[in-house]
């Protein structure tokens, strides 16, 4: 986990986007900062935790796919 610093006009989606890598990221992200859900829009400064992600595993692969 690490620590990230708001700028002002950031969002829990664009702070996910930009920080994880993908707004299907911002549950999580909501969930590791719940002291702060009552933000909408963040002003400059607030320190929001960013979890750390686990690599997502394909299941299966086609043969031409696999390596």
């Amino acid at each position: 986990m690490h620590k990230y610093t708001t700028k002002s006009g950031d969002t829990f989606d664009m702070i996910a986007h930009q920080q994880m890598g993908s707004t299907n990221y911002t549950e999580q992200l909501m969930n590791s900062n719940r002291d702060k859900l009552e933000h909408f829009i963040f002003s400059a400064g607030e320190t929001i935790l960013i979890p750390d992600i686990a690599e997502e595993k394909t299941l299966s692969l086609p043969p031409w796919r696999k390596t």
